[in-house]
Formats: structure tokens, sequence, C-alpha cells
């Protein structure tokens, strides 16, 4: 299957990257939904710019930004952190949150594992919208440990090599996604769920870096 390149759909992309897996087609939903908003945060756009004429998408995010996307049924949720301190500093302390709240778990990925379904869940019902609308406002400190908890299943390596994609990605102007998608067990089994996380997606390069304003 070829690369993801900025003009492709995305949604069509996270339904290719889950047939690839072999995940649940119940997730076939919260891909779209996902890629719907994707979409809508790269846009084409076409002008001047100082090295002649630019036309193509551009992420509608501000210069340094990541995106962490939640998707669950026709609901998303979309979340924007400006990188202020290195992203692993930024991923460390998201984790060790997550930990102060559930100070039993451990450090053993396996046993975030239960933990996981319950936080996408929660941050999608805080601040998960259909794409194209405004989203309920959240409480930060909340969604900061809830994503803690996501990043605490992936484990210290796996961590480790996102947290260096986010870095590489942002460093050549291009906007990082993470997506996540959660739907009901493809054996029907009430209580469990299916689960994709984290997808990594070079959204589009930032429209501050393509078009920068003028005096910049």
């Amino acid at each position: 299957m070829k690369e993801y390149s900025f003009n492709d759909d995305a949604g069509d992309f996270l339904l290719a990257q889950l047939a690839k897996s072999g995940s649940s087609t119940k997730l076939r939903q919260a891909a779209r939904t996902a890629g719907h908003q994707l979409e809508l945060l790269k846009p084409s756009v076409m002008g001047m710019t100082r090295d002649g004429f630019y036309g193509g998408p551009a992420a509608m995010v501000p210069v340094d930004a990541m995106v962490v996307m939640l998707a669950r049924g026709k609901k998303v949720a979309t979340i924007q952190m400006m990188a202020n301190v290195p992203v692993a500093e930024l991923f460390a302390d998201m984790r060790e949150a997550s930990r102060e709240l559930f100070p039993d778990t451990g450090t053993d990925p396996e046993a975030w594992m239960k933990r996981m379904p319950p936080a996408m869940h929660f941050i999608i019902d805080q601040i998960g919208s259909v794409p194209g609308t405004n989203s309920p406002k959240g409480s930060d400190n909340a969604i900061h440990a809830a994503l803690g908890t996501l990043l605490n299943v992936l484990g210290d390596e796996r961590v480790g090599w996102v947290a260096d994609w986010v870095q590489r990605c942002s460093e050549a102007t291009i906007c990082p996604a993470l997506i996540g998608m959660i739907g009901r067990a493809s054996s029907g089994t009430p209580g469990l769920c299916s689960v994709a996380w984290p997808m990594t997606l070079p959204l589009a390069r930032y429209v501050d870096a393509v078009m920068p304003a003028e005096g910049d």
C-alpha cells in the first residue's frame, strides 16, 4: 500500500490502514468520521509565497501544534496541543498525571489496557461532536491525564518512537496527527470493544509555513 500523501483523502487512508492491520469492521464508521474531520483541518489553499505560487492542502492549525483525534461512531474529539516543551517531556508529563490518578496500575502496559477504553470514552463524551461543529469545553487537566492513560498503554519504547515522530514532523513544518478509534467488539460481546490507537498521520504542512504572512 502506498504511503499517505497530503492530497490523499484522510478517511480513505484510515480505512486502508484498518484493513491492512485486520482491525474490526466495527471501526469503519469511526474512521470515516475521523477522516471527515481531518479533511476539514486541511483544506486546499492557493496564493503567492516567497517561493512562488502554492496550491494544495494546508493544515489550519498553529505551527508546532500537534493534533490528537479520537472517534467513536459519528462523534469525534479533536485536541490541538502546542509543544511548548520537547514532545518527550510533554508525553512524560501526561503519563505521570495518569499514574497519579491510578497509582495501583504500575508501569506494565498490559495493566493499562483495561483503562484505555474508559479513557477514550471519557474524552469523546467530554469534548466530542460531529465533524465541523463546535466542541463542548471539557476539563483540560482531566483530558491531559486521560491522554496520559492512552500513552501508558504503549509502553516506554513505543511512546519514545511516537514522540520522536511527532517532533520530526513538527520540525519539518508538517502537522502530526495521532488518531484513535473505538467501537463495539466484532464478536458483539457486551462489555467488549474494538480499539485502534495510535494511527500516525502527517496531515499536511502548516498553513503559516506554506503561506507565511507578509513581513514574516
